[in-house]
């Protein structure tokens, strides 16, 4: 794991430096809209000025990973759970195995869209579906969570 350090800057040490991304026309304009819209959001004022220094924010998983996710992080109203217990797809009550389809490091909120498999509550056939979700909510991956 990597050691975090904490630099304290002003907004307006931060807007200078975003504003050296944009062409000379834009400059003003853009360092503008980006610092209000990030106002009420440092996190977000902090993914923006990575990003002008060409600083991509790391991931723990990333596309194509077999990973296991927690139900509440995932949309499962459609999910017939009791038949998906039974046929092993929820584990542990609370857990179930997705692939990674999507990872989005500037996305704070949802950095990740998963695909699982589920059993229909109307149909009762298997089916894939997407969900987006965070990183919080994703408990490791799939070939070293524990019980399987």
């Amino acid at each position: 794991m990597s050691k975090e350090i904490n630099i304290r800057m002003s907004y307006r040490e931060i807007a200078q430096r975003i504003g050296q991304v944009f062409k000379p026309e834009h400059k003003e304009l853009m360092t503008q809209a980006l610092m209000e819209l990030c106002h009420d959001n440092d996190s977000d004022l902090e993914l923006i000025f990575k990003a002008s220094m060409g600083i991509t924010p790391q991931l723990n998983y990333f596309v194509g990973q077999q990973v296991i996710v927690d139900l509440s992080g995932i949309s499962e109203w459609r999910f017939n759970k009791e038949k998906m217990k039974e046929e092993g797809l929820i584990i542990e009550d609370k857990y179930m195995e997705a692939e990674i389809l999507h990872a989005r490091p500037f996305n704070r909120t949802r950095q990740y869209t998963l695909e699982v498999e589920y059993i229909c509550k109307e149909s009762g056939k298997r089916k894939r579906t997407t969900s987006d979700t965070y990183d919080s909510y994703i408990k490791g991956i799939s070939e070293e969570f524990p019980g399987e």
